[in-house]
């Protein structure tokens, strides 16, 4: 009875563990199957085995199904090849969960030739993520058996994978082909051990790292095209030595601007873009430049009725020139400027606008002329054209001596003007009547020369505003310069009985200009 019962538990035991256990481990699907060789090569009536290993390894169903192609050539059973008669077949293993083949050829030989050495043609150097071949050689060339075991040192470095027979027409087909891949950086040995002989062959590939872009600039930074240019970018890579230099073009506005796959722009309408060039390596790294696309064109242009514009300010100080244009529409802008100064150690700033032009200068005494061809091409000297202006950059300071019958202005700015005073020492007659001088800044007519013959320019005579500028004397106990009105300064002789010599500075801005006077009996 006791052993009955014992029976009774142990059958409930089974059916609870049956009924109320783990579920069964889910399935894992083959997904691919290699062979252990390359190839076969037998000679009649010999056999060898092959074996198929799954992917991935822990696949549920493990079984392949084995076929060849000619079974006149040779048979198999299981993964065991026998040669039947001479000649070339193919091995195929196909594997029953999902039906993944794997397929080498066999060779039936009436007599083996034997391996004496093995040899490998391969790169030294190859990039992450890039691939290479190795092909492995064996001598003779006629050598039989041409299956070989390959190894790597490192598989974290370098992957190989069996490409097939070679195919380069110079190597015999025979001969096995391998695809290697860098997977980083670093060195790996590639071991080949001939299945005939157990000859070996050891070489070392090195993984250089990939050479990022790391900046990019496009060249020009800024741009401005009328609708319907065009303007051509271009986009430096940094570092020099990156791998992969191809860039993709975009811009952000295509309403506006549209760029092309080589990096040129198109204005569409007007309005600001910006064209963007990025690295096509993975790096994320981007450039960028603006366009700006402005109206079109003006077919003529004038400043009161007239294309060609002389201005006059002093340095220091800015002049706006807002021409007539034709259409009203047009951007000045859009046309192509040059700029000519009479003196380049001088330079001033010149900012063509939309609608506006507008020049300024902190050091000058010189003219500087502007030009941009209007309609097609002009000849110089012809103003037909093209519409230009000139801006007088001026400082002059004149003494007067308003006690002398005529009066006797001079010069006190720069050498080379209509009115000059050479020497160094300028001697000035007392009036005992008056120990005063007078001294005014203005601008006497202004001379210059275009093409071969001299041409004379009047302005106004234009007086500084005495905030402009500043009169200063060496010795004020002696010579006493006090301001008087908006354009004079008074100079005192405090001691009319001594005859002296006095230093006067004149400054306006940046300019600054000194010059030694002395009173002299009348």
């Amino acid at each position: 009875m006791k052993n009955y019962l014992l029976s009774i538990l142990a059958a409930v035991a089974v059916l609870c563990t049956a009924c109320g256990g783990d579920d069964e481990p889910a399935k894992v699907n083959a997904t691919g199957v290699k062979l252990d060789k390359a190839m076969v090569v037998l000679e009649v009536g010999e056999s060898t085995t092959v074996k198929a290993t799954l992917a991935p390894e822990n696949a549920t169903n493990k079984k392949v199904k084995w076929a060849v192609k000619n079974a006149a050539i040779a048979t198999v059973n299981n993964g065991v090849v026998k040669g039947v008669a001479v000649g070339e077949t193919e091995l195929t293993a196909t594997t029953v969960d999902g039906g993944h083949t794997a397929t080498i050829p066999v060779k039936v030989v009436s007599e083996k030739v034997a391996v004496e050495g093995i040899g490998m043609i391969y790169p030294l150097v190859i990039k992450e993520g890039q691939e290479g071949d190795i092909t492995i050689g064996f001598s003779p060339i006629n050598a039989t058996n041409t299956n070989a075991t390959i190894t790597l040192s490192d598989p974290n470095v370098l992957s190989i994978e069996y490409k097939g027979n070679n195919q380069n027409p110079m190597l015999p087909s025979s001969w096995p082909c391998y695809t290697i891949k860098g997977l980083k950086a670093g060195k790996c040995n590639i071991k080949a051990v001939s299945e005939d002989g157990g000859f070996e062959e050891e070489n070392t590939v090195t993984v250089h790292p990939i050479i990022n872009v790391t900046e990019i600039k496009i060249v020009p930074e800024n741009a401005t095209i009328g609708l319907g240019e065009t303007k051509q970018f271009a986009a430096t890579i940094m570092p020099s030595n990156a791998d992969n230099k191809e860039v993709e073009w975009s811009s952000s506005d295509t309403s506006i601007a549209t760029v092309d796959a080589n990096g040129l722009v198109t204005g569409v309408a007007k309005g600001e873009a910006t064209i963007t060039a990025t690295a096509k390596d993975g790096s994320g790294v981007k450039g960028s430049a603006t366009i700006t696309v402005v109206g079109e064109k003006p077919t003529s242009i004038t400043v009161d009725g007239k294309n060609y514009v002389k201005r006059l300010t002093w340095h220091g100080k800015k002049i706006e020139i807002v021409p007539d244009m034709t259409p009203v529409s047009a951007d000045l802008s859009t046309l192509t400027w040059t700029v000519s100064d009479w003196k380049t150690q001088n330079p001033c700033t010149c900012k063509i606008e939309a609608k506006k032009i507008t020049v300024e200068s902190n050091l000058s005494h010189y003219p500087y002329q502007f030009e941009s061809v209007v309609n097609g091409s002009t000849t110089y000297g012809s103003i037909n054209d093209r519409f230009d202006f000139t801006v007088y950059f001026r400082t002059h300071a004149i003494f007067s001596n308003h006690f002398e019958e005529t009066k006797q202005r001079i010069d006190l700015s720069l050498p080379n003007t209509p009115i000059q005073i050479s020497a160094d020492l300028v001697e000035l007659p007392y009036n005992v009547n008056a120990g005063t001088l007078y001294f005014e800044a203005y601008c006497p007519p202004i001379e210059y020369y275009a093409s071969a013959s001299p041409m004379w320019t009047q302005f106004p005579e234009a007086y500084i505003p005495t905030s402009e500028y500043t009169l200063t004397s060496s010795d004020e106990t002696k010579w006493k310069v006090t301001k008087v009105s908006e354009s004079t300064y008074k100079i005192e002789d405090l001691a009319p009985s001594n005859y002296k010599e006095i230093d006067l500075t004149y400054t306006c801005g940046e300019f600054s200009f000194t010059r030694k006077f002395k009173v002299v009996p009348k």
